[in-house]
C-alpha cells in the first residue's frame, strides 16, 4: 500500500494520524504487510544536512503556522512506527508541481548525505511504488529529494 495522506495547508482540518490508523488496521484486516507512507522532511530526525531552509526557516513554521500539521504528521509516524507492518515512511522534501521530472531520486539514510529541497512529485510517486512493490528499506523513515546537483 502507499499512502499519501492528507494536506499541510494551515487553515484545514488535521487527520492523518487518523487516516494512518485507519490505513493501518485495513492492512492488518486484510492480511497486507508492506507500507510505503508520505511524511515531511523536519518531523523527527531527517538526515538533511544544515540549510537556513531546513534548520531555521522550516522550523519556524513548523512550529508557528504549521503547529497542527506537525503534530498531525508525528501523530502519524507514531500510529505506523507502532505497528507491526512492513513499512517505510517517506520524509519528502518539498513535492512540486512545476519542478520538472527527472525520473530519478536520492535518498538518505543516514546523516552525511545531501538532498535537492524539492522533488517532482511523479518522481516521488515513482521511488514509494517501487519501494512498495520491491522493498529495500523495512521498518525505517528516510528522507528523499532530488540527487544533489553538482556544484561548480
Amino acid at each position: 500500500v502507499v499512502a499519501c495522506l492528507g494536506n499541510r495547508q494551515p487553515d484545514m482540518a488535521r487527520w492523518l494520524s487518523l487516516g494512518a490508523e485507519k490505513v493501518v488496521d485495513a492492512m492488518g484486516q486484510k492480511g497486507v504487510n508492506r507500507l510505503v507512507i508520505l511524511s515531511s522532511m523536519g518531523i523527527g530526525e531527517d538526515f538533511m544536512p544544515f540549510s537556513f531552509i531546513h534548520n531555521i526557516l522550516w522550523p519556524l513554521l513548523l512550529n508557528t503556522l504549521m503547529r497542527s500539521a506537525k503534530r498531525d504528521l508525528q501523530g502519524l509516524e507514531r500510529v505506523v512506527e507502532a505497528s507491526d507492518l512492513n513499512y517505510l515512511i517517506v520524509k519528502a522534501v518539498g513535492l512540486t508541481p512545476e519542478e520538472k521530472p527527472e525520473e530519478t531520486w536520492h535518498v538518505l539514510q543516514s546523516r552525511g548525505g545531501d538532498v535537492e529541497i524539492s522533488i517532482a512529485k511523479s518522481d516521488m510517486a515513482a521511488f514509494m511504488l517501487q519501494e512498495a512493490l520491491q522493498p529495500t528499506m523495512v521498518k525505517k523513515a528516510v528522507t528523499a529529494g532530488s540527487k544533489p546537483k553538482k556544484k561548480g
